[in-house]
């Protein structure tokens, strides 16, 4: 077990966290679509998580990159994006935007500050 964390309590929670992530971002990408961004985008997500979940079992130096890369991207600017997108689309459009799109995505964006507060206050960084 790396000792990334001070407290073994959120090291399990960013654990599953980050799992159910990475499981469910392999779900995403086999889904059918017909437009190529949508596929990259669901590569480059799947290898953050994985990077961040590997970054739990192995002692690198590089092991808060991939975390805070995580928590930055997968955690706050996706849904963050997601939410504008949704707010743009009600504007412009007029169109009916359910909370069935808006209450996830603003669910994703919380528990990304929730980890993000709790990966700054019981982080442990090495000085190599």
């Amino acid at each position: 077990m790396n000792r990334m964390f001070s407290n073994n309590t959120f090291y399990y929670f960013f654990l599953i966290v980050v799992g159910i992530n990475f499981l469910g971002s392999i779900g995403g990408i086999s889904k059918e679509t017909d437009i190529l961004i949508l596929k990259i985008l669901g590569m480059i997500t799947v290898a953050v998580c994985l990077l961040a979940l590997l970054s739990f079992f192995t002692d690198l130096k590089f092991n808060h990159l991939f975390f805070k890369i995580y928590l930055y991207g997968k955690g706050l600017l996706s849904p963050f994006c997601l939410l504008i997108y949704f707010l743009y689309e009600k504007i412009t459009n007029d169109l009916y935007v359910s909370g069935t799109y808006f209450m996830p995505a603003l669910f994703r964006l919380v528990l990304g500050f929730v980890m993000l507060v709790l990966y700054n206050k019981y982080k442990i960084e090495k000085n190599r």
